[in-house]
This record gives C-alpha cells, structure tokens and sequence, in this order.
C-alpha cells in the first residue's frame, strides 16, 4: 500500500527533471495486487524470473550504499556518483536525498523508478575502520543503543560507555533514519518505498519500516539483531510488537550462521521478521566445528549453550572466541555477493516472540 505523508506537489519526477536523468523502464515485472513490493511474489519466483530481477536491484543498491560514501570514496573518488547499472535496465539515483553525516550517523542512498512507483532506500551496514570517527560513532550505537550481540554485548557497553559519552548527541540512528524516510516519503507520494540495508544498515531498515506497519517494507540482507531497539529505544508495546508480525513487510534473508549465532545471544533477536536462510550456502572454514543453524535437530541448544559457557568464562572462553570469528566471518558484505546469495533460494522460516526465537519451518 502507498502513501502519502503531505505530499510535495510534483516532488518525485520535478527533482529527477531537475538532474537532468533519464527515466527508465521498470527492471522488475508489473505484479499482482497493487503492484508493489510483494514479497510473496518474489520469494516464490512467481512470475519466473522475478526472485533474480527482484534481488539484483536490492543487491546493488546495498552494494552501493557502500562504495558511494567514505571511506571507499576516499581513495576511488570516481565511485561517488555510481547509479544502479549493473542490472537489466536501470534505476535513477536521486542524488538530492544523499545522506551523508559529516561525522557519524546513518547513511543512506535512493533510487527510483518512476513509471513502476517504486523507491529504494538502501541505508549502509556499519564502518569497519576503527581509525576513522564515523567508525567509532556506529560501534558506539551499535555497542550503547542496539546491543547489536544481545546480553553479551554487556561488557562492551561498559568499556565504551565513556568512549562514547562525546557521541551522545549522535547516537539516535533510527530517530535519523526514520526522519530521513519520511521525508523521502513526502517527495515521492503515492509511491512503493522499500528499505534496504545490511548489517547495521539492515537493523535500521527493519526499525523504520516497523513504525509504519502496512505501508513501508523492508528487505534485508545480513540485518543485526532489531529487538532491542524496539522494545528499549523505540519502547514498542507487545501490541506493536505483534503488528509488525501480522504485517509481513518484513523479511531478512542469512547466511544460517550469520542469523543463527545472533539467535544464541538474543532469542527474540527478529522477533516479528520472516527469517529466511540459505541452507545450502558453503560453510565458512571458521564455522565447520558448529551445527548448522536451522538444518538440524537440536541445532538450538547447542547455540544457547554458547551464552551460558560466556558467562561463566567470558571472553575468555576459546569457544566463545570461535563463536565471534565463525559470526564475523559469516556476516561480511562480500560473502553474501559470493557465494551466499548464488545459492537459489533461501528457505524461510516463521518467526514467533513467544517462542523466543526459535524458529520454525513454513509448512
């Protein structure tokens, strides 16, 4: 369902004019229903083709959340002003609503296809680079606010509190990110917004599509854990709670062992979210010691039991320490455009807060 939020008169097609684009041809095929984003459609590959057009578009606009801002651009300047190309057709980047912190905050990317209705807002994963300020601002809301490792992110909590206490006035990713959407929203009335991201940049896709069930959807790749965020930052109620899982506008797509072991450490870490994994992806080298999430029976137990060995030994428990590298080797960027995302389809699974977490096979 599309929206308006005080729609700009002529918002969307004047600002795109304005830049001098060519409008493009819709890469995705005219669905059923309203003719939005229909998750359904996709996951099923109904019409044929539908699942790779779909997931080109998402794919390339997450990779070019990346390589569009710092600190890539800063030794490829000529990436700054790359657009959706790589795909059959392609997509106008509204240049206009590039938002880029000057020190820290979410990062985000739109792209529009005005004869489909359609927006994609692509908001980056977290900066890797413990040199660089924006770096030290998003592990300190993904440490302080999002508790990106569920209950053991605790000690990290503590020794970045006062690293972080200069950044305070940074850390409201979602209150940006959500402010940012709507005014994308009100640009582009009447359009099908969909938001996007990885890691972080998923995490936050996800808590902004929450706060407007049945009118904005979220597809996202590798997403941290958003539990936190909405029942502590956002202080989401059991009833918005259960909104956002009757909505089904949500929908994160894994590596097992990437959603899986955040899963160990927060149990209602998607509560609300269809979680679908690439069962059949190759198993990292860093991971081959583990059972795979979801596969097998018991599979559960045997990640919880990873919490517990923390606690009675911290971080300096080996296992725990393998857990960290499997999980960390398992969620990179890279990895999901090879080899996870060349695995056909995922194999999605239903996700209920009263089980925490535990998650069960469609039937």
């Amino acid at each position: 369902m599309a929206t308006c939020l005080d729609c700009d008169d002529g918002g969307a097609l004047d600002l795109l004019q304005r830049r001098g684009r060519t409008l493009s041809e819709p890469t995705i095929p005219d669905l059923p229903a309203d003719g939005g984003w229909n998750f359904d459609a996709y996951l099923t590959n109904t019409p044929r083709g539908i699942w790779t057009s779909f997931l080109a578009v998402v794919v390339e606009a997450i990779a070019l959340s990346y390589i569009t801002s710092a600190p890539v651009t800063a030794d490829f300047p000529e990436k700054a002003n790359a657009t959706l190309n790589w795909t059959e057709g392609s997509w106008d980047r509204a240049f206009a609503f590039d938002m880029d912190p000057i020190i820290g905050g979410p990062i985000a990317r739109v792209f529009v296809q005005n004869k489909s209705q359609r927006v994609v807002i692509a908001f980056k994963g977290g900066c890797g680079d413990p040199t660089l300020e924006q770096c030290k601002v998003d592990l300190c809301y993904a440490d302080v606010h999002a508790r990106s490792w569920g209950n053991v992110t605790d000690i990290a909590r503590e020794i970045r509190a006062a690293q972080c206490s200069i950044y305070s006035s940074l850390l409201d990713f979602t209150t940006q990110a959500d402010r940012f959407v709507r005014r994308v929203q009100k640009a582009f009335c009447g359009y099908h917004i969909l938001l996007t991201g990885h890691s972080l940049g998923g995490m936050l896709a996800m808590a902004v599509a929450a706060q407007q069930p049945g009118i904005l959807k979220a597809f996202t790749i590798g997403a941290e854990p958003f539990d936190y965020v909405l029942t502590h930052e956002m202080n989401f109620t059991e009833e918005q709670m259960s909104a956002v899982a009757k909505s089904n506008d949500i929908v994160l797509v894994c590596d097992p062992f990437d959603c899986g072991l955040q899963v160990a450490f927060s149990p209602t870490a998607y509560a609300g979210v269809k979680t679908c994994a690439y069962l059949d992806a190759p198993i990292p080298e860093e991971c081959a010691s583990f059972v795979r999430p979801f596969a097998a029976t018991g599979w559960q137990q045997a990640a919880f039991s990873l919490e517990s060995e923390y606690y009675q030994h911290g971080f300096n428990s080996s296992r725990f320490n393998e857990t960290i590298a499997c999980d960390t080797r398992a969620h990179e960027w890279l990895r999901y455009l090879d080899p996870v995302l060349k695995v056909s389809y995922p194999t999605c699974f239903v996700s209920d807060r009263d089980m925490q977490g535990m998650k069960v096979p469609e039937s």
